[in-house]
């Protein structure tokens, strides 16, 4: 027998022995801490109770963050509240006479027909703004197609319609509806050539610009519910005018984002709107606060 043999037959009677010793390690229990099997059962209560407080405390915080988060929440909304109680305090410590001023308003009482000659284009020339055709309509009770070559319409200002004509009426139950109504189109007249410069330089609004359109849109949104507030004698609401009153109010919301629309539509949609708003006011006024069927 030579030397390769002997060396083969002693591989194959160990081989079983090195494969049984190699099994018995992967079965033994880890333990890297280094601490005998005894031992590591004695800590494992108080490793688990450590851990049980551990997460208690976590879940106390957890709690406590809550509770926080809830008393900072409830002191926003009513810090909010007050807030809102005050402007609309501020509103009705105001006084309840719209403004006197119409700009646009060229004075002119009165219109003569001639050929040619549009509820549009009267509003253009005695209003400074084509949108004041549905004022001149309502007022005079005349619609678009029943115009004459030489009747003469009546053009006074809105103050003088609301607070001495046919909306004298409405402006009585709703003072500072109408007030505001007013006020608010004035204002945005002011406000608009600011709005298209800042737009244009393309830096945003200023704070003031924001501040005032923030506070045009909170008023509107006023004026609409005083439109709904129950009145004795009046059982129904002005819904022809608090839905245009509504599209100036989200058109206004849009030009606050700087969003003014194709061509700056938006302007003249914000213009159109207030102007059918208090229009539409006037006839559910005049009518006995009836919305005509019509409209």
């Amino acid at each position: 027998m030579n030397i390769f043999m002997i060396k083969y037959l002693l591989f194959l009677f160990l081989l079983p022995c090195v494969a049984q010793e190699s099994n018995s390690e992967r079965l033994l229990p880890e333990n890297p801490s280094g601490i005998s099997s005894p031992e590591a059962k004695k800590m494992n209560p108080l490793i688990a109770q450590v851990g049980r407080a551990v997460i208690t405390e976590k879940e106390k915080e957890m709690k406590r963050n809550e509770k926080q988060r809830l008393a900072n929440l409830e002191a926003k909304e009513r810090a909010k509240e007050e807030a809102r109680l005050a402007r609309i305090e501020a509103r009705k410590s105001r006084p309840a006479e719209p403004p006197v001023e119409c700009e646009g308003y060229n004075g002119t009482q009165s219109y003569k027909i001639e050929r040619g000659v549009t509820l549009g284009k009267i509003g253009a020339e005695v209003y400074g703004n084509s949108a004041y055709a549905t004022l001149v309509s309502i007022f005079n009770k005349k619609p678009a197609n029943k115009l004459f070559l030489g009747e003469t319409l009546k053009t006074p200002s809105p103050y003088e319609i609301f607070t001495k004509l046919d909306g004298k009426a409405v402006y009585e139950k709703y003072p500072y509806a109408i007030r505001d109504c007013l006020s608010i189109h004035e204002r945005f007249k002011k406000l608009t050539p600011t709005i298209l410069a800042e737009k244009s330089a393309g830096k945003g609004y200023s704070d003031a610009t924001k501040k005032e359109l923030d506070q045009m849109i909170w008023e509107l949104d006023q004026v609409k519910r005083d439109f709904f507030e129950k009145i004795e004698g009046i059982n129904e609401y002005p819904t022809s005018a608090t839905t245009q009153l509504h599209s100036a109010y989200t058109n206004l919301q849009s030009i606050r984002r700087g969003d003014l629309g194709t061509n700056n539509l938006r302007i003249q949609r914000v213009h159109i709107y207030l102007i059918n708003g208090y229009s539409y006011a006037l006839s559910w006024g005049r009518d006995g606060f009836v919305t005509p069927k019509s409209e």
